[in-house]
């Protein structure tokens, strides 16, 4: 019981940070980050391939325009056509989180925004596995449901904000 008030909390703190997707700034570079680890295509146990950076940056950006955008089917498809992994049957999500403090922030902060990247990449791996269930006719934002298993895969902190990359099953 004290441990499930005790994760309440924390994402009562953690979902401001990642509901407004106009305040998080987009990934750097790892180079121009406080703290990155660069991943380049590498074949995940799946058998599938990680996105890289410049493949998590275009996730990031038409996930932006769906938000921006969320009557555009043809967004949605082509979120789907990017993010979809049917061979290996996962779904690539990039969740981002505000990081106050920046780099100098503590590890509670950095823990909870981390959480909140998390969060906000389960939201868009939810949405697009029901976008495949219904050929992307749920309109974005009124998807209501369980948060699907994933596992992170990825996480870079910048001056800034927290981004998570997330692998979610198709099946």
């Amino acid at each position: 019981m004290r441990s499930s008030v005790f994760l309440l909390g924390i994402m009562s703190l953690c979902l401001p940070a990642c509901q407004n997707q106009s305040e998080h700034s987009q990934p750097r570079p790892p180079e121009s980050s406080g703290v990155s680890h660069s991943i380049e295509q590498t074949p995940s146990q799946s058998g599938g391939l990680i996105p890289g950076s410049a493949e998590t940056e275009a996730i990031t950006a038409l996930q932006d325009r769906v938000a921006q955008q969320p009557q555009e089917i043809a967004a949605r498809r082509e979120l789907g056509a990017k993010s979809l992994d049917v061979a290996a049957g996962v779904v690539w999500t990039v969740g981002q989180a505000r990081l106050p403090g920046g780099p100098a922030a503590g590890a509670v902060v950095r823990n909870q925004a981390e959480l909140a990247a998390r969060l906000d990449a389960s939201r868009w791996a939810a949405y697009l596995l029901e976008w495949q269930k219904n050929d992307y006719a749920t309109a974005f934002g009124t998807l209501r449901g369980q948060v699907p298993a994933s596992e992170v895969v990825h996480v870079a902190y910048t001056d800034s904000s927290c981004v998570v990359l997330l692998k979610t099953s198709l099946r």
